[in-house]
């Protein structure tokens, strides 16, 4: 049984792009993701233990961003990416970063990307 577990708008301080000021001072992202894995177990057992925590994913994300300073949302997406399929039971991930007030006249400018354990 195929399911999905995700966040919406989950808020990030980081130092990310490439301007000399992004350098310098942390800013605010937000990121969307999603994760397929199969529910059987969990649906079964009533048990965290046999599926993936959701906080624990955000956690990861907010591990990444902190510990790197990237300059590019691209770089960053990716090692959410490969950090999420490392997971056993992730069959396919998909992330959205979002950065408010990088275009005038927009809300956000994003990069987005997916990938399953399968891909290269």
């Amino acid at each position: 049984m195929l399911g999905t577990i995700g966040v919406e708008n989950l808020k990030v301080e980081c130092i990310i792009g490439d301007l000399p000021k992004e350098r310098t001072h942390k800013q605010h992202i937000f990121v969307d993701f999603k994760v397929h894995l199969d529910f059987s177990d969990a649906a079964k057992t009533d048990n965290v233990n046999d599926t993936l925590c959701y906080a624990a994913l955000s956690a990861a994300c907010l591990d990444i961003a902190q510990k790197n300073q990237f300059h590019l949302l691209e770089t960053y997406a990716h090692a959410i990416i490969a950090t999420f399929l490392k997971h056993k039971k992730v069959s396919w991930a998909w992330v959205r970063i979002k950065k408010p007030g990088a275009i005038a006249g927009a809300d956000f400018a994003f990069v987005e990307l997916e990938k399953s354990k399968d891909e290269r």
